[in-house]
């Protein structure tokens, strides 16, 4: 028999490929790019150049500056797929996101880690974001450098992670102990873990990454935003008796619950389709609306016109058609004991179907509206203008009056969509000590977004 090397019926890999050794049986699935690649230099003992050639866009930047890991921009995707023997989706998971204006001031540029993760060889993306503060695998606060001698570790492509991958190169700490020592591997994470970490970083996606910056500054065109609050400056301002925002929504998931809430979009597949309104039951809401008052003085805000108007007419009107009489029953006492609270309550306080009326409202309203003391001054419905600030511009071949009407049958329909979100995601909080009612847990500018991308 001839030596299979040198058969030629035997097909061999590409020189460029067959030197290298990957080990994907060592990862999970959602592993970070970082301890992809640092398991990955770990095996091959290449340089940060030649990491950076095989796996790394080329430009003037040079690769011992470092390069980010946190966004896809700066990485072939198609050749990390291949040297890694990992899929397309793995790839796109080891990321934060696909866009860096998403990472302006949202994602941290140091390693932050879980240490029983890290010490099992696991580590991922959605972890960098600030807004996190613990590992729901181990209910362990995340921390960043070295777990020894807190020495800073680069979240980047650079010559730290090439030439001591996974260990310390101030103390030498070897920083997952089963790969360091003689034959070592790491053993990924069970597969009951390893898919409440998926959801994790897909609520990470919905509530995090895909919001993006506020804006563009118009004079440079660049994309700005506002730093979200740290635990540590949060603590830092409530000592000094400054009042702080409250903390952002993904925050406040990560604390309060061991596994993230029911993805919107899942939840709208099927809700979109039961929670049409019936057209006598829209008819009534969109006859009684007219014969509404108003609950702010237009004097007060007057950028906001009459067409605004009617379509807040429309939410207060709705609201008893979307939800029995006994839901939206709370007394005042209550009510402002939740906003004093950060919109926080105990399951024991507040009943399910109460909970999904008072998310669904602040939702549309606004946590001042519906929770605060009354007040001679009062504030437009600033969750149905955010809805409006995303709805397509009138196209100039419909006139006024047909896009006014079709506009106001898109607000039935959402509003009805939501009521029925809200009441599953507060069967879920149910079962879970608390309810938390930001508006953004189902907010009216995602359903916007969701419905721009069914259009397409």
């Amino acid at each position: 028999m001839s030596i299979v090397e040198f058969d030629p019926r035997v097909r061999t890999p590409d020189r460029e490929q067959w030197r290298y050794t990957a080990r994907p049986e060592w990862s999970s699935s959602g592993e970070s790019l970082w301890m992809r690649l640092s398991k990955f230099s770990h095996c091959n003992r290449m340089s940060v150049a030649e990491l950076a050639r095989l796996l790394a866009r080329q430009d003037d930047r040079g690769a011992f500056a470092g390069i980010d890991l946190r966004c896809m921009t700066a990485w072939v995707t198609e050749s990390i797929a291949t040297r890694l023997e990992i899929s397309a989706d793995d790839v796109r998971a080891s990321f934060c996101c696909a866009e860096p204006h998403v990472l302006t001031m949202r994602a941290c540029t140091e390693l932050r880690y879980c240490v029983r993760c890290l010490q099992a060889g696991f580590h991922t993306a959605w972890f960098q974001w600030l807004v996190v503060e613990r590992c729901p695998l181990h209910d362990a606060p995340l921390r960043t450098g070295c777990v020894r001698c807190a020495a800073t570790i680069p979240y980047a492509l650079g010559a730290q992670l090439a030439l001591s991958p996974l260990r310390c190169t101030a103390c030498q700490y070897d920083w997952v102990p089963t790969l360091a020592r003689h034959c070592g591997r790491c053993t990924p994470l069970a597969d009951r873990q390893a898919e409440l970490m998926r959801r994790w970083a897909d609520c990470a996606n919905d509530f995090v990454a895909i919001t993006g910056p506020n804006g563009r500054d118009r004079r440079t065109g660049q994309y700005v935003g506002a730093r979200p609050l740290t635990p540590a400056t949060t603590d830092a301002a409530a000592t000094a008796g400054r009042v702080t925002a409250r903390p952002h929504i993904f925050t406040m998931f990560n604390r309060l619950f061991d596994d993230p809430p029911p993805r919107l979009r899942d939840m709208a597949l099927d809700a979109r389709r039961q929670s049409q309104l019936p057209p006598d039951q829209a008819a009534a809401i969109i006859g009684a609306a007219h014969d509404r008052p108003l609950r702010y003085s237009p004097g007060d805000w007057p950028h906001f016109d009459q067409g605004f108007s009617l379509y807040e007419r429309l939410v207060f009107t709705a609201q008893p058609y979307l939800f029995a009489t006994r839901a939206c029953a709370f007394e005042r006492e209550g009510r402002h004991r939740l906003l004093a609270n950060g919109l926080v309550a105990p399951t024991t306080a507040i009943g399910n179907d109460a909970a999904a009326a008072l998310g669904w409202a602040i939702s549309w309203l606004s946590p001042a509206q519906v929770l605060a003391p009354e007040a001679n001054f009062s504030t437009p419905a600033f969750g149905l203008a955010a809805w409006l600030a995303r709805i397509p511009l009138r196209p100039l071949n419909i006139a006024p009056q047909p896009w006014r009407e079709g506009v106001v049958r898109w607000l039935l329909d959402d509003l009805a969509l939501s009521a029925g979100l809200w009441v599953r995601m507060a069967a879920f909080m149910s079962t879970r000590r608390y309810y938390l009612l930001y508006g953004e847990a189902v907010s009216p500018v995602a359903l916007v977004n969701e419905r721009a991308k069914d259009s397409r």
